[in-house]
C-alpha cells in the first residue's frame, strides 16, 4: 500500500478526539504500538464514493475502473452477458413516480417489482447512470445466497393430517395448492415427483432455470431458460449436475414417496410443484418468487414458497430490499418460508457497546472446520443511527506482535469505498476491499469488508486484523463468508474481541418480517443404509440441532418463529448429481423404468423450513386465503413445548421461536377459526324491485359478490348474490347460498287487429285498463269493447313481472285509431311513408300483426320519411311514442 502511517495515524486521532477524551491516551498509545512496523512495501489505494449505491456496487465499479478481466468480474459478482454486455441483477429501490420507461433509456432491463422495490439487469457502466437518476433512490447489485441444507412426519403429527384422525373429517395432502422450491440440484424425472405410484401424473407444472440462458426466458424476464411442459422437463432431466440439495427439499416438502405405500413421502404429496433454479444471488431469488406467485394466480391457486437459503450481508433488521421486497409479495395464499440458518454454534456475530472509555474492537477471522485463520472472509458491520464509526485491516504478525502493513481508517460517513493491498515483511500480498455508506435502508452507518489471504505461507503467522473504533453506540457484526467463519480474540491485542452464536439468523430466511424463519430439531438419530449397514448418530432426539441459527434480529425480534425436523431427514437425491456421496447415508433406491433413484440423509434447517412448507400447503388446502400472519398465530398457538424446548414465552425464543411445529393441531385450529356458512334466506328475487338483501349480523366484515361490503345492500340489477363474512381473527366463512336477481322480461308488444289487442308471448298475462286489472283478462288476446288506455302485464318462469306502454285506443277497428293529428301517407305505400302532425322527437317501431318488431328508430318535424322497402307486402302495425300518449297506425305495405 502507500505509505499511510501518517495519515492513518491522522485518522486515528480524528476518531479518538471525535469520540471524546476519557482513555483516549491510552488507546492511542496501544494503536500506535501495534502500527510501529505496519508501513511496508508500495501499492496504490484506489477509491470511489458509495452515495446512492450499496458498498458492493461500489466494490463492482471499482474493479471495473480497475480493467479487472471481464471473467473475473462475472465470477466474483455473478454478472450476465447478454448481447456481449455485461449486466449486475440488481434491486433498484425507486421513488413513488418511478417511470419504467426511463429505466429503458438507459439500457436497463427491467423483471418484476413489489412495491417500490425493482428487479433488474443493470449495464454495468449504467449503474452511475441509473443511481443517479432522480426517481432512483438506491442501486444494490445481488449478493450471492448459499444452500442451507419416516420420523419427520411423525413428529410434526402430519400423518394424522394425511390419515383424517379425528376430529377431521378428510384428509388433506396439498391438493390444489401450489409449492415453490428455490434451491438447486434438481432432478425434473424422479419418481417422487410423480403421484405416488411413481409414474403418472407428473407434478412438475414449471420450471425456471436462471443459470441457463440457452433457451427461452419467462414472459417478462431477461435471462435463463423456462420450461413448460412435460417433455421439456423431462429432456432437461437436471439443473445442475452437481449437487442433491433442491430434489431432497422438494421432497421433503411435496414428495409422493415415489412408490406406493412409501415411507419416503414428503408432507404435502398432491400438491402441483414449480421449480426455480436459483442463478446464486438475492436478486434472483425475488425474481423467482414472483413468477411462482404469478403463475399461480394464473391458474387460480394460491402459493407457499420454500427457501432454504442464506447469507449474512445485510442489515439483519428486516430492511433490506430482499426482505422489503418479500413485505410486499406476500398476501392473502400467498406466503414465505425460510430456513434461520446453519450457524447456531458458530461464533460468528459480535455485538458491543461503545463508550466515551470503551472505544475500540479488535477481531480476527477463523475457518470453524479447520481452527485456523481465515485465508478469506467477508464482513458486514452495521451501527445505531445517528452515529459513526471507522474501519481499518491490517497484516499481523503473530510472532513479533506487530502490524506489518494497514489500510487507512476508513469512515462510515465518508460514502467511500477502497481497493488497496497489504503487504507483509515476507512480500506476501493480501487484497483488501472495504466500503461504507450511511445506507439509504435503514440511516444506520455501515461497513463492509472483504480480504483474501491465500497466498501466505502460514496463517499461524500473518493473520487480517479488523479493528473498529466507534463511542456512544452499539455495533452489530457478522462474518459471510461461505463456509462459516467465525470472529476469534488474541491474548496478544488489546481490545480482542471473540465472537457469539447469538444473532446468527440469516438475511434471507431468518430477518424478513413477512417470512415464517424455520429452525431444526432433531427426530432421527439411526437407520440402515443401503449396504445394510445400521447407522447410529449420538445425538439427542427431541433437542434442538447443534448448527440451528438463533435469534433475535437486529431490531430485537424473536426468531426463529418455530422449529421443525432437520436432522437427518431422508428425502430424494438427484440422479444425475456426479460428487460422490458417502453410502452410510444412503439409506433407500428404487428402480422405474430401469433407473435407480435413491432416497439419502441429509441434515440442516434447509430440511426443517421444507417441512413447515408442506405444513402449510395442507392449510392452504383448506383455507386457500390463509395470509402469513394467520399462518403464524397458528404455529405460535399450536406449537408443541416439551422438556427440551421448556416454558417457552410469549414472545417466543430465540432458540425455539415458539416451539416444535404441530401440523395436526394448527389444522384443528385452523378450521375451528373459520366462521360457520351465513344464510341467504331468500334465494329468487326480480330485478327492478326494492331488493334488500341482509347478510347475518354480528360480524366483524362483509363480502358480497358483486364486491359490496356492508351488512346490506339493494340488489336492484339482475345477476348473481351471494356474500361472506369475516371475524375477529380476519378469517372469511365459506360462501352463502347464491340468491339470484332475475332480470325482467322485456316489455310487451302489442299488436292490433280489429278490436283483439295481442302480446308477444309470455308466460302469463294480464291486461289493465286506464291502469285498473280486467277481471279474467289473462289470456294472450283481449277484445276491447269500451274505448280506454289499454297495456298488458306478462309474467316469464321466474315469476318475474314486466308492463307494456299504454296505447289509448277505440272499439272501431285499427283505422280509426286515436291519433291526435298524427298521420301517415301514402298508405299503402311501397317504398316509404311520411309521418306528419309530429311536434317533438319520436320513437317508433313496426311490427307485424303478431307483435315482432321488424323495423325502429327516431323521427321528427324535419326527419319525417320512413324507408320501408325491406318489408314484405302485408299489414303492419306502427307504434308511436309521441310526448302524450302512444299512437298506433296500420300500414299496408304494397
Amino acid at each position: 500500500m502507500k505509505k499511510l502511517l501518517t495519515l492513518s495515524m491522522l485518522f486515528a486521532l480524528f476518531a479518538l478526539g471525535a469520540f471524546g477524551q476519557a482513555n483516549n491516551d491510552q488507546s492511542y498509545q496501544l494503536l500506535k504500538q501495534l502500527s510501529a512496523n505496519y508501513d511496508k512495501g508500495p501499492d496504490a489505494v484506489t477509491s470511489i464514493s458509495t452515495y446512492g449505491i450499496s458498498p458492493q456496487t461500489a466494490l463492482l465499479l471499482l474493479d471495473l475502473n480497475n480493467k479487472i478481466n471481464d471473467n473475473e468480474l462475472v465470477e466474483k459478482y455473478s454478472l450476465i452477458r447478454k448481447n456481449s454486455m455485461l449486466y449486475a441483477s440488481s434491486f433498484i429501490l425507486g421513488t413513488p413516480n418511478l417511470n419504467k420507461e426511463h429505466l429503458y433509456d438507459m439500457d436497463v432491463l427491467p423483471n418484476g417489482n413489489a412495491g417500490n422495490v425493482y428487479t433488474a439487469l443493470v449495464p454495468i457502466e449504467k449503474i452511475r447512470q441509473v443511481a443517479e437518476h432522480p426517481e432512483v433512490k438506491y442501486v444494490q447489485i445481488g449478493e450471492k445466497v448459499h444452500l442451507l441444507m419416516d420420523s419427520a412426519r411423525k413428529a410434526t403429527n402430519v400423518n394424522k393430517v394425511h390419515q383424517a384422525a379425528v376430529p377431521l373429517t378428510t384428509s388433506y395432502t396439498g391438493k390444489n395448492v401450489v409449492v415453490g422450491v428455490i434451491d438447486g440440484g434438481f432432478d425434473f424425472t424422479h419418481p417422487n415427483f410423480y403421484d405416488n405410484t411413481g409414474i403418472n401424473n407428473y407434478r412438475i407444472k414449471r420450471v425456471w432455470i436462471q443459470s441457463n440462458n440457452s433457451g427461452t426466458p419467462p414472459f417478462g424476464y431477461n435471462y435463463g431458460t423456462e420450461h413448460t411442459t412435460m417433455t421439456a422437463m423431462l429432456n432437461a432431466q437436471t439443473d445442475l449436475p452437481e449437487g442433491s440439495h433442491g430434489t431432497h427439499v422438494t421432497g421433503i416438502a411435496a414428495g409422493s414417496g415415489g412408490f406406493p405405500n412409501s415411507p419416503h413421502k414428503g408432507v404435502a404429496p398432491e400438491s402441483d410443484i414449480v421449480l426455480v433454479s436459483l442463478g446464486g444471488i438475492n436478486t434472483e431469488l425475488a425474481n423467482a418468487i414472483t413468477y411462482i406467485q404469478d403463475y399461480a394466480t394464473s391458474v387460480g391457486k394460491p402459493s407457499v414458497i420454500n427457501m432454504s437459503l442464506g447469507i449474512h450481508t445485510g442489515p439483519h433488521d428486516g430492511t433490506s430490499l430482499f426482505d422489503r421486497f418479500c413485505d410486499s409479495s406476500v398476501g392473502p395464499g400467498k406466503l414465505l418460508v425460510g430456513a434461520a440458518g446453519n450457524e447456531g454454534s458458530d461464533n460468528m456475530h459480535i455485538s458491543h457497546n461503545f463508550s466515551n472509555t470503551d472505544t475500540i474492537l479488535n477481531t480476527f477471522v477463523a475457518e470453524p472446520t479447520t481452527y485456523g485463520y481465515a485465508t478469506e472472509a467477508e464482513v458486514d458491520a452495521w451501527a445505531d443511527r445517528g452515529s459513526n464509526f471507522i474501519v481499518r485491516l491490517s497484516l499481523y504478525n503473530n510472532i513479533t506482535n506487530s502490524i506489518e502493513d494497514a489500510t487507512q481508517f476508513v469512515s462510515t460517513a465518508s460514502n467511500t469505498a477502497i481497493i488497496d493491498t497489504l503487504w507483509g515483511l515476507n512480500n506476501v500480498p493480501v487484497l483488501v476491499e472495504i466500503a461504507t455508506e450511511v445506507s439509504n435502508l435503514n440511516s444506520k452507518p455501515h461497513a463492509y469488508v472483504k480480504f483474501d489471504n491465500t497466498y501466505q505461507p502460514s496463517l499461524l503467522n500473518m493473520r487480517v486484523l479488523i479493528t473498529i473504533i466507534a463511542a456512544n453506540t452499539s455495533i452489530k457484526m457478522w462474518t459471510t463468508y461461505n463456509p462459516s467463519t467465525w470472529f476469534v480474540s488474541s491474548p496478544s491485542i488489546p481490545f480482542s474481541y471473540m465472537g457469539e452464536s447469538s444473532h446468527t439468523v440469516g438475511e434471507i430466511g431468518g430477518t424478513g418480517n413477512s417470512i415464517i424463519t424455520v429452525g431444526s430439531y432433531n427426530t432421527n438419530n439411526s437407520w440402515t443404509d443401503l449396504d445394510g449397514n445400521n447407522i447410529s448418530i449420538p445425538i439427542v432426539l427431541g433437542d434442538i440441532s447443534r448448527f440451528s441459527s438463533k435469534g433475535p434480529t437486529a431490531d430485537g425480534r424473536t426468531k426463529p418463529d418455530i422449529t421443525a425436523p432437520g436432522m437427518y431427514v431422508l428425502s430424494s437425491a438427484n440422479s444425475f448429481d456426479t460428487t460422490s456421496k458417502d453410502r452410510s447415508v444412503m439409506a433407500d433406491s428404487i428402480n422405474v423404468n430401469n433407473k435407480t433413484y435413491y432416497f439419502y440423509m441429509e441434515s440442516g434447517t434447509s430440511m426443517a423450513s421444507p417441512m413447515v412448507t408442506g405444513i402449510i400447503a395442507l392449510w392452504l388446502e383448506k383455507y386457500p386465503e390463509l395470509t402469513p400472519q394467520q399462518a403464524l398465530a397458528l404455529i405460535k398457538k399450536t406449537a408443541i413445548k416439551d422438556a427440551f424446548t421448556g416454558n417457552i414465552p410469549a414472545q417466543g425464543s430465540n432458540i425455539w421461536g415458539h416451539g416444535k411445529i404441530d401440523a395436526f393441531a394448527g389444522l384443528n385450529e385452523l378450521i375451528n377459526s373459520i366462521p360457520a356458512k351465513p344464510t341467504n334466506s331468500t334465494l329468487s328475487y326480480c330485478a327492478g324491485q326494492n331488493n334488500m338483501l341482509n347478510a347475518d349480523s354480528g360480524h366483524v366484515g362483509y363480502q358480497w359478490t358483486v364486491g359490496d361490503t356492508s351488512q346490506s345492500i339493494n340488489a336492484t340489477q339482475a345477476g348473481n348474490y351471494a356474500y361472506r363474512v369475516k371475524n375477529q381473527l380476519g378469517y372469511y366463512s365459506p360462501w352463502s347460498d347464491t340468491a339470484i336477481v332475475h332480470a325482467l322480461p322485456n316489455a310487451a308488444i302489442i299488436s292490433i287487429f280489429n278490436d283483439v289487442l295481442t302480446s308477444s308471448p309470455a308466460v302469463s298475462y294480464q291486461w289493465y285498463k286506464d291502469n285498473n286489472m280486467i277481471s279474467g283478462a289473462t289470456s294472450q288476446s283481449y277484445t276491447i269493447t269500451t274505448s280506454g288506455k289499454y297495456h298488458v302485464s306478462v309474467t316469464d318462469s321466474n315469476g318475474c313481472s314486466n308492463a307494456s306502454t299504454p296505447i289509448f285506443i277505440s272499439p272501431t277497428g285499427i283505422d280509426n285509431i286515436a291519433t291526435e293529428g298524427v298521420r301517415i301517407y301514402p298508405n299503402p305505400a311501397t317504398n316509404s311513408i311520411v309521418v306528419t302532425g309530429l311536434t317533438s322527437t319520436t320513437a317508433y317501431s313496426i311490427a307485424d300483426v303478431s307483435g315482432h318488431v321488424l323495423k325502429n328508430g327516431n323521427i321528427d318535424d324535419s326527419n319525417n320519411l320512413i324507408n320501408i322497402s325491406g318489408l314484405s307486402a302485408g299489414v303492419y302495425i306502427i307504434n308511436l311514442n309521441t310526448e302524450s300518449n302512444l299512437k298506433v297506425i296500420k300500414l299496408i305495405k304494397q
